[in-house]
């Protein structure tokens, strides 16, 4: 009776002993499946730059192009100005204007005054700029692009609102330009001189390499910039 009495003991304990193991083994699998879609969620949300940060001379400074080479620049891009939404249709349906979308190091404000679409060699440029930009910060920053193509009419309004605006034809009527924000960064309209700096570089190596045109536009605290 006695031994029978020890067995019983001995199994129940055993099998105590078994579920506390069991439920150790879970409870650490379970753990260990949260910190892999943790790892997993924080690559998706912040994946590394696809360039390397950019090197810069303590002498770069960036300066104002005159609009007249602007304009030279826009006009050589194989597309006559742009005087209506149905001009905007036909260069994009004919291959000459292709649509913008957020990108590595940027994103597209809400658009009233023109179209988020630019010409092949401006488009580059704009992703070009904005990967420099996101690997210059780590992955964590963006600026924020403010205008695109305009149609003449939509120039001609313009011009009623904003003193910047060019009087006449605009490099934008031809959509070989972008204008980007020098005080929205992530989404927020300040003061950032760090960011600030940051783009500045990029954008004083671009002119100096002889691949871009600027002009700053300080009513509108923007660049104004114009693929070569």
């Amino acid at each position: 009776m006695v031994k029978r009495r020890k067995r019983f003991i001995l199994i129940i304990g055993i099998i105590i002993v078994s579920i506390i193991v069991l439920i150790s083994i879970r409870k650490t699998t379970h753990n260990q499946q949260n910190t892999e879609h943790v790892r997993t969620s924080s690559t998706t949300a912040n994946p590394k730059p696809s360039v390397a940060k950019g090197t810069y001379s303590p002498h770069l400074k960036l300066h104002n192009n005159s609009y007249r080479r602007h304009l030279r620049a826009a006009r050589s891009a194989g597309i006559e100005v742009i005087k209506s939404n149905s001009d905007i249709n036909k260069y994009v349906r004919n291959g000459k204007l292709f649509a913008v979308r957020d990108g590595e190091g940027y994103k597209v404000q809400k658009l009233t005054h023109s179209r988020a679409v630019l010409n092949a060699k401006s488009l580059k440029m704009l992703h070009t700029i904005g990967k420099q930009f996101y690997a210059d910060t780590d992955g964590k920053a963006f600026f924020t692009v403010t205008s695109m193509t305009r149609t003449m009419a939509s120039q001609q309004k313009l011009t009623k609102h904003n003193v910047n605006a060019i009087r006449g034809i605009s490099t934008h009527c031809f959509g070989a330009s972008f204008d980007i924000s020098y005080m929205r960064f992530n989404g927020i309209k300040e003061w950032n001189d760090p960011l600030k700096v940051k783009l500045q570089l990029i954008l004083a190596k671009l002119q100096k390499e002889k691949k871009i045109f600027v002009v700053r536009e300080k009513r509108s605290a923007c660049y104004h910039i114009t693929a070569r």
